[in-house]
């Protein structure tokens, strides 16, 4: 039998956008149902939007929770765009933020006060997603 060659899903750590979507979206539902994170965004007044590529997978976060897929608003105080696989190295540890917003491979879209008042609320995500993604049957490389 012959396969096309598609080089962006040979190398994807995800086999489809429902898979990216759940993983991220589950770690990001529980991440949202700790206090201290939902408060920290309720008295900022921040809304986060990520929308992935290669899969696809959009979701947004305020002081009320998640909201995945085709639900998802058109503005929030900050929108980060990057791929999945990006989203994937960022949060299982292996590309700092820095490193991928230099690189190109994370854009941002807000004000850099929000993004610096945010990035200490999102560390918890640094824990909560190599667990999730090991459940999920995405493997996740050691520091």
């Amino acid at each position: 039998m012959f396969h096309s060659f598609d080089k962006g899903a040979l190398l994807s750590t995800f086999d489809s956008a429902d898979s990216a979507t759940s993983l991220f979206g589950s770690v990001f539902s529980a991440l949202a149902e700790d206090k201290v994170f939902s408060d920290a965004l309720r008295r900022s007044g921040t809304t986060l939007r990520f929308i992935h590529s290669n899969p696809e997978c959009r979701f947004f976060i305020s002081g009320d929770g998640v909201v995945t897929g085709g639900e998802v608003p058109e503005y929030a105080t900050l929108t980060f765009m990057m791929s999945s696989d990006t989203a994937h190295a960022l949060w299982s540890g292996q590309l700092s933020f820095p490193a991928g917003v230099t690189s190109g491979k994370i854009r941002i879209f807000g004000k850099v006060s929000k993004v610096l008042e945010v990035m200490p609320v999102l560390t918890p995500v640094l824990f909560l997603y190599p667990k999730a993604a090991a459940e999920a049957g995405i493997p996740v490389p050691s520091n």
